[in-house]
C-alpha cells in the first residue's frame, strides 16, 4: 500500500516535506510491519529549483522499519 505523510523540514526553506512511503502489512497485525519511503519533496518546490542544493542537504530516505 502507498500512501502519502508529511516528512521531515525542508533544509533550504524549513516547510515540512512530503513523503511517498510504500506500507507493508500482514495478516496477524494491524500495525505496518515494513515502510519504505520511496520519494520525498518539497511542496514549495525546492527540490525542483535548486536540485542539487536538495541532493547534498536531504538526508538519505529511510528503508525499513
Amino acid at each position: 500500500m502507498h500512501t502519502t505523510r508529511t516528512g521531515i523540514a525542508c533544509p533550504l526553506c524549513q516547510t515540512l516535506t512530503k513523503e511517498l512511503v510504500y506500507l507493508v502489512f500482514s495478516h496477524q497485525s494491524p500495525d505496518p510491519q515494513r515502510v519504505e519511503t520511496q520519494r520525498r519533496w518539497c511542496p514549495t518546490g525546492c527540490h525542483l529549483t535548486r536540485p542539487e542544493q536538495w541532493q547534498e542537504v536531504m538526508p538519505p530516505l529511510r528503508r525499513g522499519l
